[in-house]
């Protein structure tokens, strides 16, 4: 009996040791997609899990506001998101280092922050590029000129000639989102506004340029943010 006895100790420790380490791997993989995660590719900007003793919670955003929410979890290797009214989607996943990918690469996310997080002057040339349609470059740092003085800030531009129909889009895009006009930034070519932002200020500055010899008046436009540290 003896010799029959011990065979299946052992097979009974194996399985505790097998179930002890699944447990404990999704419970690392629970861990690791806990975060910020912001969006190379999706349907929003940036994707929020938490954990906490209440549950497991998730939200996307756009643009700062609320877009999705609801619960998660992982269900048989699967990433289970259920939605306020119920209706709940699984996803194949897999995080390596800060990226995190769905269903083979449909959905792909980073735990680095992109430059409009890291320096919020930019996400209104973000805004201008994703929302007017227009051929802006990519954001480039720069200099911008202040009432106080020069600044670091970040500036695109629209390398093709424009219209003043344009820059007219460009004004009532940006005073739509909150800028009012700033007289101390206005120059022969640049028309200046500000915003508010938290306890600073983001500075944005409209420039024109054209060619000497045109006389069909059509521009070429450089929109420049710096963001402020106001003094209290």
């Amino acid at each position: 009996m003896k010799k029959m006895i011990f065979p299946h100790y052992y097979l009974v420790i194996f399985f505790l040791i097998l179930i002890s380490c699944t447990s404990k791997k999704a419970s690392v993989s629970d861990k690791n997609l806990v975060g910020d995660w912001y969006t190379v590719k999706g349907n929003v900007e940036a994707l929020s899990f938490t954990k906490d003793s209440s549950g497991n919670y998730f939200l996307g955003t756009l643009h700062d506001r609320p877009l999705m929410n609801g619960t998660w979890k992982i269900e048989n290797n699967k990433l289970v998101m259920t939605m306020d009214n119920g209706t709940a989607t699984f996803y194949d996943y897999k995080i390596i280092a800060d990226t995190l990918t769905l269903n083979g690469g449909e959905e792909i996310y980073t735990l680095t922050p992109p430059l409009y997080v890291r320096h919020p002057e930019v996400r209104i040339l973000e805004a201008l590029k994703s929302d007017l349609g227009l051929n802006f470059s990519q954001p480039r740092e720069t200099d911008v000129s202040l009432p106080a003085g020069t600044s670091k800030g970040y500036s695109i531009t629209l390398d093709s000639k424009q219209s003043s129909a344009d820059i007219q889009t460009i004004i009532g895009y940006i005073t739509e989102t909150g800028f009012a006009a700033d007289s101390l930034l206005i120059t022969e070519i640049c028309t200046g506004y500000q915003s508010d932002y938290d306890k600073d200020k983001i500075f944005l500055t409209i420039c024109t340029s054209q060619d000497p010899e045109a006389t069909d008046g059509m521009v070429y436009i450089t929109v420049s943010t710096a963001l402020k540290k106001i003094t209290e």
